[in-house]
């Protein structure tokens, strides 16, 4: 499970209120201490670097959406890699920008990013050109 948190967004963040997927993020968490199907990974909004000036550059273009991407694909190549090629089922949320974070990634894995070698219930994932 993967959840992409809004612009400014972050689940360190100490100043409630919690953003609703923070909430998800721990509850998910919660549960994959007793379930070990679930894997929840949270990717931090954008606009929440330590430095001011980037936060609000971030904050107001939106740059750092397709990074958080690529690190959702890295996890799901991880995750991949430790279940043994086999590419788990894949569930996304996004709020706000974190919407457009998590569509990239979908695409990203959609299209063949992952290994050539993984397959989703014995079908290989189509390699892009």
């Amino acid at each position: 499970m993967a959840v992409f948190d809004g612009t400014w967004n972050d689940k360190e963040d100490p100043d409630p209120p919690r953003t609703v997927p923070v909430q998800l993020a721990n509850d998910l968490a919660e549960l994959a201490l007793t379930d070990p199907l679930v894997q929840p990974h949270y990717y931090e909004g954008v606009g929440t670097r330590e430095w001011v000036l980037l936060r609000l550059w971030d904050g107001a273009t939106g740059h750092g959406t397709i990074e958080r991407a690529g690190f959702a694909l890295l996890d799901l190549k991880a995750d991949t890699s430790a279940n043994g090629g086999v590419v788990p089922y894949v569930y996304v949320i996004g709020f706000s920008r974190g919407a457009a974070s998590a569509r990239h990634f979908l695409n990203l894995a959609d299209t063949g990013c992952i290994w050539p070698s993984a397959s989703v219930s014995g079908r290989k994932p189509v390699q892009s050109a």
